[in-house]
């Protein structure tokens, strides 16, 4: 987590920054995120998001050096994450990301260039997405373009790059680029019959028009290096054929040539010449069937490579959903054992309060024994109490009913002897109180 967390904060300071990366940001970024897409245990999807700031050229480098280590899942992610074409900085990095896997995985690489290549070609044409290519391919001298000649690719996928690249190729290019790239493309013309394949007919007509912008001397050096591959292709460049004629190596460049007549034919010269006018119609009429029956046929393949298109990216598709269904089915692993967990631990905590609530039961029952035994102790002591209560007050009686029985009433006059027989009986009954255990003197008076 803690790679990750350093991974958003040094994209969000590049975002912000929005300027070319320098040598150590440009390595510094490599280290950090090829260490986030090889970590198993790092989210993916999390390092992807912070890979959308990076520029597209460092994005590619980073896709070259961690394709081949990569799990099988995540490529497909990266695929699918690298093939979004909704802006400009994306149709970049797609083709960068293209660019660095031709070298490593061709087939990755021409499946993104579909992607990014329109089918009826007229986004090839589009002047972000020529120079989206001519950076990230024909600029970069890393870039193993030999690799569009591997024959496991799909021929007509290949046919539509090569014309793409073609149409990129200008001054700002490379001369050794230009020639590698007119040498591939000649080789992939050679692997078909380009007069009656549509779209390497367009890509001889793109090659055509590229060599004739060169000196003739490099054209004839180009024609003699793939005439042997191609000889048809020597018929497109008369200018440059191994043996020109005399007259036109003695002309000076730019001198007219000399003065053409027109015959004068005879009466037999012209019956000849309309049989060939009537056979050369004929054979017109033959090739414009020929050329119907050829444009069908091409419609049909149209609709048939639409399909395959179709089918490819269903299939790629299928992959993606595949991915996600193992992804799923992992999670899925981990909430079933989570559950298994939360239930074994549910089991136990019932347990434990049925022991507890057997355990209050038991305590409850304890508490009403000695709640009744307590209070029979009670209603005992209380009984036994009243009667010693009782008792004592007859007791207490009988003994001052004997002392009282010589008092003078209430309100008779004392002389001093009864007075000091009243004190006697008084202290006496002060005293039968002490002996009762009710204390009525203080401690002084007992001393």
């Amino acid at each position: 987590m803690a790679g990750l967390e350093e991974l958003y904060r040094f994209s969000k300071e590049k975002k912000k920054k929005k300027t070319k990366l320098s040598a150590e940001d440009h390595d510094k970024a490599i280290e950090l995120f090829k260490n986030g897409v090889l970590d198993r245990e790092s989210d993916f999807a999390g390092v992807l998001e912070a890979m959308d700031s990076l520029p597209p050229l460092v994005v590619g480098d980073i896709v070259g050096i961690v394709w081949e280590e990569m799990p099988e899942e995540r490529k497909i992610l990266l695929l699918r994450w690298a093939s979004r074409r909704d802006s400009e900085k994306n149709l970049r990095r797609m083709a960068f990301v293209a660019a660095s896997l031709l070298s490593r995985d061709s087939k990755a690489s021409v499946s993104l260039l579909e992607r990014l290549l329109p089918q009826d070609d007229s986004a090839a044409r589009s002047q972000e997405l020529r120079q989206a290519l001519r950076v990230s391919f024909l600029t970069k001298s890393d870039v193993k373009l030999q690799n569009l000649c591997t024959p496991t690719l799909p021929d007509s996928a290949v046919v539509r790059i090569c014309r793409a690249l073609l149409e990129c190729l200008d001054k700002t290019v490379p001369w050794a680029q230009h020639n590698a790239m007119s040498q591939i493309i000649a080789e992939i013309i050679s692997r078909g019959h380009f007069r009656s394949d549509s779209g390497r007919l367009a890509l001889v007509s793109g090659l055509e028009s590229e060599i004739k912008t060169w000196p003739v001397e490099l054209q004839r050096k180009f024609v003699e290096s793939v005439q042997s591959a191609v000889p048809a292709l020597t018929e497109l460049f008369p200018a440059v054929r191994q043996n020109p004629s005399p007259l036109a190596e003695g002309r000076p460049k730019g001198a007219p040539g000399a003065p053409q007549t027109t015959p004068v034919l005879g009466a037999g010269e012209l019956a000849n010449s309309k049989i060939s006018v009537e056979n050369l119609i004929e054979e017109i009429e033959t090739r414009i069937g020929r050329l119907r029956s050829e444009l069908q046929v091409y419609s049909g393949l149209r609709d048939i490579l639409r399909d395959v298109d179709r089918i490819q990216s269903e299939a790629m598709q299928a992959d993606e959903l595949k991915v996600r269904v193992q992804q799923l089915s992992e999670r899925l692993q981990v909430l079933e054992q989570t559950r298994s967990e939360a239930f074994e631990r549910i089991s136990t905590l019932e347990r434990d309060v049925a022991n507890a609530q057997q355990q209050v039961q038991q305590v409850s029952a304890d508490l009403n024994v000695a709640k009744q035994e307590r209070d029979h102790l009670v209603a005992q002591v209380k009984a036994h109490a009243e009667v010693e209560i009782e008792q004592f007050k007859n007791r207490l009686g009988g003994n001052l009913s004997r002392m009282v029985g010589d008092l003078p009433v209430k309100h008779a006059d004392l002389s001093p002897a009864s007075s000091q027989v009243l004190l006697r009986q008084y202290h006496q009954f002060l005293d039968k109180l002490e002996e009762q255990g009710v204390r009525v003197r203080t401690r002084k008076e007992n001393q």
